[in-house]
């Protein structure tokens, strides 16, 4: 080889590698270039088909639920006449039932039967004095004398008028015959004020333990003789009460006495 050839030789070698490798450069770009190119073009369709926005993330995103924050019409959809569906409808609290209270039972009525006199168990027959009668004679007038006894040795021990409540006369006589432990009459008459005074009276006198007789002597009567020596007699005739009393006089015929008394009773 001449000097010549190896002159252009020379010359050829680093022009050819200077070409050379500005082809290879020139490639190496435009091939990141035809990436790029396709990385874009890839990144648009996906975005298009999903809905992204090809815009930068951290400038577009939102919270959950803050469009309807910044647009409010778009959560009226579910509640537009009243307010936006966020927000929620406070509870209507149910008005008590208030159940009136029953009605108080009403009242037993109770009928209770009038208070009767012990009296009405001995209602005197038709035939006898009615108790609308009213005596208004003195009690004295019509009680036992020592002439009514018969026999002798009778003498009045007078003991004044009984305390008797509710009268208009009262008169009580003894009578005895002898000393002591001689036979004695006691007679009381009281004369009451009215007949049902005279009927509470009468019933107070009546023994409960001892048995009596009915000699039928005024409108009511009873006779206790349970001791032989000691005989009680009582009788109402109208607002009349008589009391009689043998003591020691077995042979005292009392329900005479009684009867004497009786006849003298009159208004």
């Amino acid at each position: 080889m001449n000097y010549s050839e190896v002159c252009e030789h020379r010359k050829s070698g680093p022009f050819i590698k200077y070409c050379l490798g500005g082809n290879i450069r020139a490639g190496f770009y435009l091939l990141i270039a035809c990436i790029i190119f396709f990385s874009t073009f890839a990144c648009a369709n996906l975005n298009k088909n999903t809905g992204t926005p090809t815009t930068g993330s951290s400038t577009s995103q939102q919270p959950a639920g803050s469009s309807s924050q910044n647009n409010p019409e778009a959560g009226s959809n579910v509640n537009s006449n009243t307010q936006p569906a966020t927000t929620p409808t406070p509870a209507q609290p149910t008005p008590a039932v208030t159940t009136p209270p029953p009605a108080p039972p009403a009242p037993v009525q109770q009928s209770t039967p009038p208070s009767q006199p012990a009296a009405t168990l001995n209602v005197p027959p038709a035939s006898q004095s009615s108790t609308g009668d009213m005596i208004k004679k003195e009690a004295c007038l019509m009680g036992l004398t020592k002439d009514d006894l018969g026999g002798e040795g009778w003498v009045r021990i007078s003991s004044g008028p009984a305390s008797i409540l509710y009268t208009n006369s009262v008169c009580h006589a003894q009578y005895s015959q002898g000393g002591s432990f001689s036979p004695t009459v006691q007679n009381t008459v009281a004369v009451y004020r009215t007949v049902q005074v005279a009927i509470n009276a009468y019933d107070k006198e009546k023994p409960q333990y001892a048995t009596v007789s009915n000699p039928a002597i005024g409108d009511e009567c009873f006779l206790n003789d349970s001791v032989p020596i000691n005989r009680e007699l009582v009788f109402r005739k109208a607002n009349v009460v008589v009391y009689l009393f043998l003591q020691q006089y077995q042979t005292g015929d009392i329900e005479h006495y009684a009867s004497v008394i009786e006849q003298r009773i009159t208004p």
